[in-house]
């Protein structure tokens, strides 16, 4: 939606000028934007305030309002007049609306949480690792490859602070009273308890999917809300969000996630059972073996040669079924 056509709308809408199709759009935005919900109140403020003072409207080009004027004058010598045109009122608000956007964006960064963030715990993974980490708050947090997790020194004290570079799944345990913030490439996302994933692998792009709950992205200048089912783009160099709608049964990736440690080996056959669609059979003797072993990012060849090598034993096929010797 383009900036200034949304402000002149929401202009229209608040001197109750706008058409009934404008009044549903504006309304819905500002039910579910914070940033023009922000903009909204500030521009009728603005107006209110312009209702409330004495300004004298004068029309130019007309004998009657010269004759108004200098009668005014003889009569009241030490009367000021303020003239203000309709337009010098928007350009008020506009003026008005800057000065407030940019107090509010520095008191938020003066303000903001992650000025005292102090780096405790980091995770990290590699090529075909995938972490799962329990926070003391009860939350978990499933990290993909090539990712990285840091968690505030102070977690759970007063508040719940994240930072990831990478792709995580995160499971929020719910606490009112202490939002969980998560800091990915210079936006932040805030919940107070859900299941959404993050993926930021990319310089130019953050993407949040949310499964369960409600979070609430920020960008630089912009707050999102998301329901289940939504996902926000954000690009980076041109600080442009999308809402896209998704597929929540994609969390099922994350479910059946291709990690384990010291798991039994008739599990992990499950679970690539599951991911690739193959049935794998184990000899009886061989499925409580355990091990400890990411397939994650693998093709099916490569996974069926890697569980060779795990097992130490020969794999051979029949269709789609994979027999694993003893």
């Amino acid at each position: 939606m383009n900036y200034n056509n949304t402000y002149n709308i929401l202009v229209k809408y608040v001197d109750g000028e706008a058409s009934a199709e404008e009044v549903i759009e504006i309304e819905k935005l500002i039910e579910n934007d914070l940033f023009w919900k922000n903009e909204f109140e500030i521009l009728k403020n603005i107006n209110q305030t312009i209702s409330n003072s004495q300004i004298n409207k004068i029309e130019a080009n007309t004998n009657q309002n010269w004759e108004n004027l200098k009668k005014s004058i003889a009569a009241k010598p030490e009367i000021k007049i303020n003239l203000l045109p309709r337009y010098l009122k928007y350009a008020a608000a506009a003026i008005v609306i800057f000065v407030a956007g940019w107090f509010l964006l520095n008191h938020y960064n003066k303000n903001n949480e992650y000025n005292h963030f102090a780096t405790g715990k980091t995770y990290k993974t590699g090529i075909n690792e995938m972490l799962e980490i329990i926070l003391e708050d009860g939350s978990k947090i499933t990290l993909n490859q090539n990712s990285e997790l840091k968690i505030d020194k102070n977690y759970n004290i007063s508040s719940r602070l994240t930072e990831l570079k990478g792709e995580a799944y995160f499971e929020i345990a719910k606490q009112k009273t202490k939002p969980f913030f998560t800091k990915t490439n210079n936006t932040f996302v805030k919940v107070l308890g859900t299941k959404f994933k993050i993926n930021s692998n990319s310089n130019k792009i953050v993407e949040i999917s949310l499964y369960e709950g409600k979070v609430e992205f920020n960008s630089k200048n912009k707050s999102t809300l998301l329901t289940p089912g939504n996902m926000v783009k954000y690009t980076v160099n041109t600080n442009e969000t999308e809402k896209i709608q998704i597929n929540t049964s994609d969390e099922k990736f994350w479910e059946n996630k291709l990690a384990f440690k010291d798991e039994k080996l008739k599990e992990i056959a499950k679970q690539l059972e599951k991911r690739f669609k193959i049935s794998i059979v184990i000899p009886q003797e061989r499925q409580d073996e355990k091990y400890t072993i990411s397939f994650e990012g693998m093709s099916l060849e490569s996974a069926i040669k890697l569980l060779e090598e795990l097992t130490d034993s020969k794999i051979t096929k029949n269709n789609s079924k994979y027999f694993v010797n003893p």
